[in-house]
């Protein structure tokens, strides 16, 4: 049953068929549009890729029972690392 008010004409189903149609796109334009698609997302991965391994630091550290003070020290003079801490 169709709602109140809804009337079902040659006009809607035109404007359907209009739509649908622009709607299509031809076969090479479709192979286009994957290629830059394919294309843009594997530039975004590789340009993470290296903001990853530009911004990784390594930090070695052979300490056993050593006091947190002297583990903070290391690892500020090995790398680019300030702590901030408190006595108590």
């Amino acid at each position: 049953m169709l709602p109140a008010g809804f009337r079902f004409s040659n006009t809607n189903i035109k404007s359907m068929k209009i739509t649908l149609s622009i709607a299509r796109v031809p076969q090479p334009l479709q192979k286009l549009l994957l290629m830059m698609k394919l294309t843009c997302i594997l530039t975004v991965f590789c340009v993470f890729d290296t903001f990853a391994h530009v911004n990784g630091q390594t930090v070695t550290l052979i300490m056993q029972n050593a006091e947190i003070s002297k583990v903070l020290t290391s690892i500020e003079q090995q790398g680019n690392y300030r702590f901030c801490t408190t006595a108590g």
